[in-house]
């Protein structure tokens, strides 16, 4: 997350949330998988609706999407896959 194309990825996208009355919350884990799953954590206790999740290890991040799906909070998995996970496809999230 700290290269340009991360930090102009993430400003794209929090003006459009911000257009469409979303509030974003980011956090970056510095490349730490249990960081990064705690940081989780402690955004599902905070209620969000849905996970924007860059994985840092793909076969790791498994464990974000099964506890997002536990709360019943929808998962987009950008820029990389998430191995052996139920992300949720685009087309939920396209206004009709």
């Amino acid at each position: 997350m700290k290269g340009e194309r991360w930090q102009t990825d993430l400003n794209s996208f929090e003006a459009r949330a911000k257009q469409l009355g979303a509030e974003v919350i980011s956090r970056d884990a510095d490349g730490d998988d249990n960081r990064q799953f705690q940081q989780v954590q402690d955004m599902l206790k905070a209620g969000i609706k849905v996970l924007v999740l860059l994985p840092h290890t793909d076969s790791q991040a498994s464990r974000m999407v099964t506890a997002a799906k536990a709360a019943n909070v929808k998962v987009i998995s950008y820029d990389r896959l998430v191995l052996n996970s139920d992300v949720d496809p685009l087309r939920e999230f396209r206004s009709a």
